[in-house]
This record gives structure tokens, C-alpha cells and sequence, in this order.
């Protein structure tokens, strides 16, 4: 009997030894997994101080192992972080990105702050590994402000100011956004000088350029010249130049070209001029938008249209003489005070189009014009875009604001652009729409068509402009 009692006890001890196992198994019995930690290690204070002005000290972060050890090659996320990351030691300005760890478990990178409003540097890894700080702005951005802007190029805006040429290109971002509301972010205004004093800025499918009061022209890519912009050569001095196109004074109309058959502009310095032929004295420019296709006025007012031959090869693209525009129902002669050509984005396949502001101050678009004898044949349709007799003033641009304000309107639009299509594939390159209302304000759409492993992609970007204070 008592030895069935000490049995009994001892399986009764076995248990609560066992039920004591048990329990230190449980989470509040043992030391808790320890997971990677992200850690600031300089500087010891980050100073934050204006927009679009990159922090002075390059940020360096650890990565590490809960015992300690460095993780190595481990990916850290930055995409809830305000403005752009720099990663060191190479690499340029993006948003968003991810950066990698190096032996030591490190990352290295600088930070550039967004525009305005507070700012967040949040980081993360694999896990929930973290590392937050909220730091304030002590100056905002600044939204620039000009007499007129022209798109140059993909990566560039030029603008007319105070009787000076200037230009900004993208600089830290390249394309990118700030949180989830797209943005661009530019470098400092890029200032050069012209032979003589600029009367109009304007611009082509791949650059700016200017008319000058003496009636030279001069063109550039991108920011332009770092002194002084050179002079084209080989076009007699003009009056009225629009995108690639000018004319003197006695009504003759001269175009430059440049080897290829797209007549799209690789590069200025191959340009030639060739007059386009007439049968009339052309008198006014309707601003162009497309430069392979183009229309002007005459003296009754009278629009005509040109179009690139595209069937051409080397060594140039040849406009066609100027033609009469009718309007296809009736064939009446379409007359006009103002107008631009542009190409109809609505499908794959863009079409030429024609906007005219008439006598009577409506405003007709002629979509698709047919070459048919001596005359165009295009259909129209009403347009709201022409408010008044400038053709740069509008009171709708539906890419740059929704809303119609006749009180409040857009002036300086221009838009140009470089985009190829390709049957059933849809439209690869850049468009882009400037516009000054009370500060510049720029549309940006980039696409690729898929082709060679890539699915392709297209995205658009609208924001005003701003430089660091």
C-alpha cells in the first residue's frame, strides 16, 4: 500500500514536472524571437531644411539580425518616404526604389525632400522591420512663374521671363511622384544667352528654340547651350516662326528638316530649309504643334495645309505645296484668324488635325483632312479650346485642369511631343503640355509598346514646377 502510494506520487510529481515543461515552452515563458532591426547610425540628427534641397549629410542605415549580425545583400524599402533617394555609391535620384544592404549590412544613401509639407523618411525591409521619422520643412518649394513656356524635349521646359531665355530639366526624380500624387521635381533654372534679344519662344518634337528680333531663329535640345545659343544657318530672316516652320516677309514659308523620313528632329546642327510651295501669299502661321503637318493663312483669310510626304527616304522629308482646306460637306473654303495643327490622339492611329477660329469667333475642328486635287477635304466638329484670337490663350486644356474658367484662362500652351505607333500596339514615347496660368503647369505622358520580354507601360504626370527656395 505505501508503495502504491509512493508511485502515485511520483507520477503525480512526473506530471507537474511535465505540465512545468509545457509551460515554458509558452511565448511568456522564453525569450521572444528576436526579429531585424533597421537603425539610424548617422547622422545623429537629420537636418531637414528646404524643399527640393538635398539633405547635407548622407544618411547611413544598419540592417541587422536579432542576435546582432549584420544582414547582408537584403533588400530596404524606401517607398513610403516623401521626395527622392540617392543610393551610394552610385546611382541617381528615384522614387520609388529599392536599395541593398552591403557587407557590413548598410545602406548608404542621400535624400532629397519633396516640394512641401511635412516630410517622412520610412524604411522597411522584408518583415516588419521599420525605421519612421517625420520631419518639418523649414521652406517650401517654390512654383516658377514665367511670360511663356515650351516643352524641350522629354526631360526640359523653357521659358520666357523678363525679356530672358531660361530652362529647368528634371533633376531629381527624372519621372516620378511625391507620396501618391505624381510630381516633377527640377533642377535650378539653366540661363544662356542669344546672339540678339528673343521676341517669341517656340517649340519642336524634340527641343525649343527662339525667333529672334533680327530674324534669326535658334534651336536647342534639352536645357540648351551652356554660353551663348548658336544661330540656324541657311533660312533668310523671318518674321513669324512656329515650331519649325517660318516665314518672311513677303509671305514665303521655309521648313526645317532633318534626314529621315519622319521629319521628327534627332539633331539640329544636320537641319536644312527648304521652301514649301504655294500658289498664294501666305500672310499668317497657324502655330504648329506637329510639324508634318501644317496650315497658314492668306491675305482673304483663307486656310491651306501642307503635310510631309512620308513615303520619302533619305536625305530629307519634303513638305507638299500648300492646298486649300474645304470642309468635306459642302467644300466651301474654310477661312480662319487663328488656328494650330496638332495630331488627334483618339486611337492607335493618330490622325492629323486642323483647330481654326472663324470670323465669326467659333471655333471648328477638321479632323483627318483627305488630299483630293488641288484642295483638303476634312470633316469638322465644334472645339471649346480657342477662347479668343490667340491662339496660346485657352480657357479649356483638359490635360492640365478639368475646369473651364474664360475668367481664368491658360495662356502660353504649348505641347509637343515624339510618339511612334505601331498597328494594334498603341502609342510608344512622350507627349507633353505646358501651360501658364499663374505658374507653369506641365502634362507629361510616357509609353512603351510591349515587344522583346517587356509588357510595356504608360503613365502620366501632371504638376506645376517648382525650384528650391
Amino acid at each position: 500500500m505505501r508503495r502504491r502510494a509512493v508511485m502515485l506520487m511520483a507520477q503525480v510529481f512526473a506530471c507537474a514536472a511535465l505540465v512545468a515543461s509545457c509551460a515554458s515552452d509558452s511565448p511568456a515563458a522564453v525569450d521572444t524571437v528576436k526579429l531585424p532591426v533597421l537603425t539610424l547610425v548617422s547622422p545623429e540628427v537629420i537636418r531637414v531644411t528646404d524643399g527640393l534641397r538635398p539633405v547635407a549629410d548622407t544618411l547611413v542605415i544598419a540592417l541587422r539580425e536579432g542576435t546582432g549580425e549584420p544582414r547582408q545583400n537584403a533588400k530596404v524599402f524606401a517607398t513610403g518616404t516623401t521626395g527622392w533617394v540617392r543610393e551610394l555609391p552610385s546611382g541617381g535620384w528615384s522614387r520609388p526604389w529599392v536599395m541593398l544592404t552591403d557587407t557590413t549590412g548598410h545602406v548608404r544613401f542621400l535624400w532629397l525632400p519633396s516640394a512641401s509639407g511635412p516630410q517622412r523618411l520610412e524604411l522597411f525591409s522584408m518583415g516588419p522591420v521599420n525605421l519612421s521619422r517625420s520631419l518639418p520643412l523649414a521652406r517650401s518649394g517654390v512654383p516658377l512663374r514665367a511670360d511663356s513656356v515650351v516643352p524641350s524635349g522629354s526631360e526640359a521646359v523653357c521659358f520666357q521671363k523678363d525679356g530672358r531665355i531660361g530652362c529647368v530639366g528634371l533633376g531629381a526624380c527624372g519621372v516620378c511622384g511625391t507620396g501618391t500624387a505624381p510630381g516633377l521635381a527640377f533642377d535650378a533654372v539653366h540661363w544662356f544667352r542669344l546672339t540678339a534679344p528673343p521676341r517669341r519662344l517656340t517649340s519642336t518634337l524634340s527641343g525649343a528654340c527662339a525667333l529672334l528680333v533680327d530674324g534669326n531663329t535658334s534651336c536647342w535640345n534639352g536645357l540648351g547651350p551652356d554660353s551663348v545659343a548658336r544661330n540656324d544657318v541657311g533660312h533668310p530672316p523671318f518674321v513669324e516662326f512656329t515650331g519649325s516652320i517660318g516665314r518672311t516677309a513677303d509671305g514665303a514659308v521655309w521648313k526645317g528638316v532633318i534626314s529621315g523620313s519622319t521629319g521628327f528632329a534627332q539633331g539640329f546642327a544636320e537641319r536644312t530649309w527648304n521652301r514649301i510651295p504655294s500658289d498664294s501669299v501666305i500672310t499668317a502661321l497657324l502655330t504648329d504643334f506637329d510639324e508634318t503637318f501644317l496650315c497658314a493663312r492668306t491675305a482673304s483669310d483663307a486656310v491651306m495645309c501642307s503635310i510631309a510626304d512620308r513615303g520619302l527616304l533619305e536625305p530629307s522629308v519634303i513638305m507638299r505645296p500648300f492646298r486649300l482646306l474645304r470642309t468635306g460637306s459642302d467644300s466651301s473654303v474654310v477661312r480662319g484668324t487663328t488656328g494650330y495643327t496638332a495630331l488627334l490622339y483618339a486611337s492607335d492611329a493618330p490622325r492629323p488635325s486642323v483647330v481654326v477660329r472663324t470670323a465669326s469667333g467659333t471655333a471648328l475642328r477638321f479632323t483627318a483632312p483627305s488630299a483630293l486635287a488641288s484642295s483638303w477635304y476634312g470633316i469638322s466638329t465644334a472645339d471649346s479650346s480657342l477662347s479668343g484670337p490667340d491662339v496660346h490663350v485657352r480657357s479649356c486644356v483638359p490635360l492640365l485642369d478639368a475646369r473651364c474658367d474664360p475668367g481664368a484662362p491658360w495662356r502660353s500652351v504649348f505641347e509637343a511631343g515624339r510618339a511612334t505607333y505601331g498597328a494594334g500596339f498603341g502609342e510608344s514615347g512622350f507627349r507633353r503640355t505646358c501651360g501658364v496660368r499663374d505658374v507653369i503647369v506641365c502634362h507629361l505622358r510616357l509609353s512603351s509598346r510591349p515587344g522583346q520580354g517587356s509588357l510595356g507601360f504608360r503613365f502620366e504626370i501632371l504638376d506645376t514646377i517648382r525650384l528650391a527656395p
